[in-house]
This record gives structure tokens, C-alpha cells and sequence, in this order.
């Protein structure tokens, strides 16, 4: 393996995946398990009074929320609370290019090491490290947090259409790479 093919590899799957990832903000279908807030400003209102600062709010916390059988009885509310300017794309977006560029580094190199001469057993073995990685990340968020059953299969199914389509490139592209390693 040569690092030029590792940084070819790892730059493909980078752009591929950012792109992916800028379309999530424009796919209605990922909107879907989004619910709107009735007399926004009321709440907004209560919820700044209430929770001064930035930062993670889980509510109500404590012993004193749950019923003699340990259950919980009252709504359980979890808040990521940041300013306004927090949200400026122009901060994400180099930390996302950052991180994919970590990520299909990774994966590209992993793809040298399996060496697998077989186009779609490559494309096989990067859905499976997607799909292990979309499980890591949203079953806890469904299983602990509550995140709705609807956002999680929408999204890790959008995770591994990305993993797929960069996968796909990223093998396609190399592929006389991974028939003679050695070039």
C-alpha cells in the first residue's frame, strides 16, 4: 500500500461523506421525526428563566422524581441549552471535514488490510463497520435517552446510505490498488 492511495482513498470518502452529510439539512424525509413546540416564546421564556446557563439539562433529576417502585413520575425532559451563535455552520463544518477525514483514513486503511480483491465483499466490510457504528451510537440514544424509534431508524438508515455511497466510491476507485497490493 502506498500513502498516496491511502490519502486518495481517505479524501474520496471525506468528500463523499461531507456532501452526504450537507443533504441531511435539505431531505424532508430526515424531518420527520422532528415535533414543534407550541407558544415558542412562552417556553423559551420559562426555559431561560429556568436553566441560566448553557449546557445539558435532564429533568426532573433526583430521588425525589421517582414512586416507591423506583419508576419514574414525572415527564423526563432532556435539554442540550446554547446560544443562538453556537449554531453557525461555519464552526461545524471544519470539524466535520476533520472528523471524516479521520474516520475514511481509518477505513481506507482498513480496506488495504483486509486486501479483499472483490469489490462488493469491500463494499460489504465498510457497511458493516457503518452499521456497527450507527448501532454504537443511536441504540444507546434510543435506549437511554428515549430518542424516538422514528429518528433512530431514519437516521442510522441515512448513516448507511452515506457509508454506502462512499464506500461504494472509495472501492470502486482503488480497486486495482486492492488487487495488487503491492502497488
Amino acid at each position: 500500500m502506498k500513502f498516496k492511495n491511502l490519502l486518495f482513498g481517505t479524501i474520496i470518502g471525506t468528500l463523499v461523506m461531507f456532501f452526504w452529510g450537507a443533504t441531511e439539512w435539505f431531505n424532508p424525509i430526515l424531518q420527520i421525526p422532528y415535533k414543534t413546540v407550541e407558544n415558542t416564546n412562552k417556553v423559551n421564556m420559562t426555559l431561560n428563566e429556568n436553566m441560566p446557563e448553557n449546557g445539558m439539562y435532564i429533568w426532573p433529576n433526583g430521588i425525589e422524581t421517582k414512586t416507591n417502585d423506583g419508576k419514574a413520575k414525572d415527564i423526563v425532559y432532556f435539554i442540550a441549552k446554547n446560544e443562538a451563535d453556537f449554531y453557525n455552520p461555519s464552526k461545524f463544518m471544519p470539524v466535520e471535514l476533520v472528523t471524516q477525514l479521520i474516520i475514511w483514513f481509518t477505513i481506507t486503511y482498513l480496506l488495504f488490510l483486509v486486501n479483499f480483491t472483490n469489490h462488493w465483499k469491500r463494499v460489504k466490510f465498510i457497511l458493516i463497520i457503518g452499521l456497527l457504528v450507527g448501532l454504537t451510537f443511536f441504540l444507546p440514544l434510543w435506549n437511554w435517552w428515549g430518542f424516538s424509534t422514528e429518528y433512530v431508524v431514519i437516521r442510522g438508515l441515512n448513516l448507511l446510505v452515506g457509508w454506502f455511497l462512499a464506500g461504494t466510491t472509495v472501492s470502486y476507485l482503488l480497486r486495482n490498488k486492492f488487487i495488487n497490493i503491492n502497488t
